[in-house]
């Protein structure tokens, strides 16, 4: 089961599953790197197999955004966008799928939660539910994390089980829709409402699918925690009173001392005869005082050799909650994951998401089977006496705290026409209190750091690197300490993305290499061709053009009988294009089969 649970999180591999097709959406997430978001969109646009070359590929790229950016809402924590090592202008395009959470009477708590629903079509044309449930956030961390994923067919009707079973997720959609712009908060909706139409999710071995006449924890529950609103208490209540087993196994990385004995409470008191110890902690050396050590009967942390290995640095990310209860009315497992850390901004102050799953009766020793799965192959140390250095406390960091309070002092950036012709200017209006010592700058402007003000002016930026993206920093020992965050932003020209797509294609070659591309009813393998015709006929002039022609007309006779509406796809992508690297004779041709299928269609 563990290894089930605890795989490398691939993106694409998670979010999508075999053989369908993706409607629409919507990710939460804490920290987000842009470069690792750039991955969904190639999942979502429905391209084939795709290995590192290929992600690369700015053809791509455009293309996965193009089909799919309409289909995506991504919320984060406000501040946790990562500055990217290398700036690119494709970075602006991904703005509209892209929103910041923030709980503006504590900069302290934080939007943690990590999941997605995706609503897909299969094959046959039915339509499914696919929720998956991680630690992971979206980015190329190398922790070990887990996700569990499990699909619900969407039925004609609304289900009286599932109105109840799914409200939890539900609620917390619609109170997250708040942060995104009417057209993504309304499709935001319209997807947890279909939460109603599904009966259940389906587990498979070992957890519980359907009901039982046992109890209420039966199956698969959700427990969504949003900043100690009341409206959600309700969830957490039950949590404090049914979480805590008479044995328990307490997997995070982060901890403090109440928490954790709260969570061992029941367990303290009954001893039971089970080959594995009653209360298990695994979790990260540095926090490992007396006080937690003498809470449990064992005590797990990652393998030095994990943790400092010079090819990639494996630490423990992943949270899980397995415990038992033993009494007359319940002598069964019930493993909790998700994002929620064992410490109390966890469990009361942070935005936050569990999944609850329930196990099939057995006399097998849970607790023992998951323990044994975590722990092979030494990824793993039993601690035989508490770490002397250990502290529960983590010191408040007072430069991050500063940016964030920076962060919510940004209200708004207005864009207007420079005095020089095609160029802008950017106003960046900045209210309330904020620290001294920091910059800003335009993401895509590296060599533009303004100190904060009230007001900040940026003049004479062409259109293809305006972006609602800016980047904050504040000097620390190590250099910087540097932020991206989104910036509500007016006037925004309406050819700004037609520019970024003409930074990126601006070869006739390219041009018509991308046509074909939109055209190809197997993306992937295309690429592949078309990287082998490029390095054979490499040093040859004119005969890449000429060899991608000849198949593009081909291929465009095939697509205007099957396919008409991709015609006029890609007359749109043209129309974005410099006239100067738009063969006229390509143009005449899409023009043509447009004419044409429009006259089909009237018939």
């Amino acid at each position: 089961m563990a290894r089930e649970l605890l795989k490398d999180l691939i993106y694409g591999e998670q979010l999508v599953s075999d053989g369908c097709k993706v409607d629409f959406a919507v990710g939460l997430t804490y920290s987000l790197n842009l470069e690792a978001m750039l991955t969904v969109p190639l999942a979502f646009g429905d391209l084939g197999e795709l290995d590192s070359s290929v992600k690369q590929s700015p053809a791509f790229l455009l293309e996965g955004i193009r089909r799919s950016s309409d289909k995506i809402a991504l919320f984060c924590n406000k501040g946790g966008i990562h500055v990217p090592n290398e700036t690119r202008t494709i970075y602006s395009l991904l703005e509209t799928s892209i929103f910041e959470v923030q709980n503006g009477k504590d900069i302290l708590s934080n939007f943690h939660p990590k999941l997605w629903l995706v609503k897909e079509t299969d094959r046959e044309g039915i339509e499914w539910l696919k929720l998956s449930v991680m630690s992971r956030n979206l980015d190329f961390s190398t922790c070990l994390d887990i996700c569990c994923s499990i699909r619900g067919r969407i039925s004609k009707r609304r289900s009286r089980k599932g109105i109840d079973r799914h409200k939890p997720l539900k609620d917390m959609l619609i109170w997250v829709s708040d942060y995104a712009t009417k057209n993504k908060a309304d499709k935001v909706r319209e997807l947890a409402e279909l939460l109603d139409y599904v009966d259940r999710f389906e587990l498979e071995a070992p957890f519980q699918t359907g009901d039982t006449e046992r109890n209420e924890e039966e199956g698969y529950g959700f427990f969504p925690f949003v900043y100690g609103k009341e409206e959600f208490s309700t969830y957490c209540d039950f949590l404090k009173a049914y979480m805590p087993g008479d044995r328990i196994m307490v997997v995070s990385p982060f901890i403090d001392l109440s928490t954790l004995s709260w969570l061992t409470d029941t367990s303290k008191k009954i001893r039971n005869n089970y080959e594995s110890s009653d209360s298990i902690l695994i979790t990260r050396k540095e926090y490992v005082t007396k006080e937690v050590f003498d809470l449990f009967d064992q005590v797990w942390v990652p393998n030095d050799t994990m943790i400092d290995n010079t090819t990639a640095n494996v630490d423990l990310h992943a949270k899980m909650y397995l415990t038992q209860r033993i009494n007359r009315h319940d002598s069964g497992y019930t493993l909790y994951l998700g994002s929620t850390n064992a410490t109390f901004n966890g469990f009361n102050g942070n935005a936050e998401f569990l999944l609850r799953l329930h196990y099939k009766r057995t006399t097998n020793d849970r607790i023992k089977e998951l323990l044994e799965e975590m722990v092979c192959e030494h990824r793993f140390v039993v601690m035989d006496a508490p770490n002397p250095e250990a502290t529960n406390t983590r010191p408040k960091n007072e430069k991050e705290l500063a940016l964030k309070r920076t962060i919510g002092c940004l209200k708004k950036a207005e864009i207007s026409q420079s005095e020089n012709e095609g160029l802008y200017d950017i106003v960046l209006s900045i209210s309330g209190k904020f620290d001294e010592g920091i910059e800003i700058r335009p993401l895509q402007l590296k060599a533009s750091w303004q100190p904060i003000a009230k007001q900040i002016r940026y003049t004479d930026i062409p259109a293809y690197l305006l972006s609602e993206f800016y980047v904050l920093r504040i000097p620390v020992e190590e250099g910087f300490m540097e932020m991206v965050v989104k910036v509500k932003t007016s006037n925004m020209p309406k050819d700004r993305d037609e520019t970024i797509y003409q930074s990126i294609v601006t070869k006739k070659e390219e041009l018509l290499d991308y046509v074909a591309f939109m055209l190809s009813d197997r993306p992937s393998e295309f690429f592949f061709e078309q990287q082998i015709l490029q390095e054979k006929n490499k040093g040859i002039d004119g005969i890449t053009s000429q060899a991608t022609t000849m198949p593009l007309y081909e291929q465009l006779l095939r697509t205007a009988s099957t396919n008409p509406e991709q015609i006029t796809e890609v007359l749109k992508f043209i129309k974005k294009m410099k006239k100067d690297i738009i063969p006229e004779e390509l143009k005449r041709i899409l023009e043509m089969f447009q004419n044409v299928s429009k006259q089909i269609a009237a018939l």
